[in-house]
C-alpha cells in the first residue's frame, strides 16, 4: 500500500513579500515638565507573488511627565 500523502508539499503561505517601514515622530515640550509625542508608523506590503497588497498603519499619541 503506497501512501501518496506522505510526501505532499505543506499547505499554507510560503510566499515571500517585500516590505518597507516608514516612521515619523513629533515631540512638543509643554509647560510644567510635560511633553506630547505623536508617532506615525506605516508598513506597506507590496503584494508580491500573487498576494493582495495591504498595509499596516499605526498612529499613537503619548503624554510624558518629567519627575
Amino acid at each position: 500500500m503506497a501512501r501518496t500523502g506522505l510526501f505532499k508539499a505543506p499547505q499554507g503561505d510560503l510566499s515571500c513579500s517585500i516590505g518597507l517601514r516608514a516612521a515619523a515622530s513629533l515631540d512638543v515640550n509643554l509647560p510644567a515638565s510635560t511633553s506630547l509625542i505623536a508617532t506615525l508608523k506605516h508598513l506597506p506590503d507590496f503584494g508580491t507573488h500573487g498576494t493582495p497588497a495591504r498595509a499596516d498603519t499605526n498612529i499613537s499619541i503619548r503624554l510624558g511627565f518629567l519627575f
